[in-house]
């Protein structure tokens, strides 16, 4: 548990000042523990820890059973079903099999979360996106979406004005990013969504 925690951190102050995190498991012992909280990190946790990502599957030549590399990327894949655009690559160091496509990963991962969005392209985008699927109604209200716009990139940040202080429900802020994604072709980049309330001009004169 000692080194296993020290590394746990060592990656976490990495990832700070990381753009692009590459992310390297050994195929023959599979997924371990650490391995898991690492990609949890990377792709799915807190903002600030989010960042654009591409796995490699390593040591695919000592991989002999038929069938056993497929396996261990669809293995690799359901562990990351809370990220599916991250790129998973098998690849041997040793033998040179696979850098070529990993290499292409990492390009396409990084020009993706670089990406920057035009204001006026994400409000066109954001007033469609909530025309077609509003927010489910609470509490007798429903939570308008009233601005878009880009606040950070590597990976893209999109900071969105509502009309009230409750935040989305878990389920259509997935919905946004994933139509967001789509419009966007943001196919390899991780997307951090962040809400704020915008109080009512009127409410703020009558103070």
């Amino acid at each position: 548990r000692g080194p296993e925690a020290l590394s746990v951190g060592a990656a976490r102050r990495a990832l700070r000042e990381a753009g692009l995190t590459l992310v390297i498991l050994d195929g023959v012992e599979g997924i371990v523990a650490q391995d898991t909280h690492l990609l949890g990190l990377v792709a799915g946790g807190r903002s600030e820890w989010i960042r654009p990502a591409v796995v490699a599957i390593n040591k695919i030549d000592r991989m002999t059973d038929g069938g056993a590399v497929e396996a261990r990327v669809r293995e690799v894949r359901e562990r990351l079903r809370f990220a599916r655009f991250v790129p998973v690559v098998p690849i041997s160091a040793r033998e040179g099999r696979g850098l070529g496509m990993l290499l292409r990963a990492v390009r396409q991962v990084h020009a993706d979360s670089a990406r920057l969005l035009p204001t006026k392209e994400l409000n066109d985008w954001l007033h469609r996106a909530t025309e077609e699927h509003p927010h489910p109604v609470h509490g007798g209200r429903r939570l308008s979406f009233v601005f878009a716009t880009q606040s950070g990139s590597r990976p893209p940040a999109i900071t969105i004005l509502t009309n009230r202080k409750a935040r989305p429900h878990f389920s259509y802020v997935r919905y946004l990013e994933n139509s967001l994604r789509e419009r966007f072709a943001l196919g390899a980049t991780p997307v951090v969504l962040r809400f704020r309330h915008r109080p009512n001009r009127r409410a703020r004169h009558a103070r």
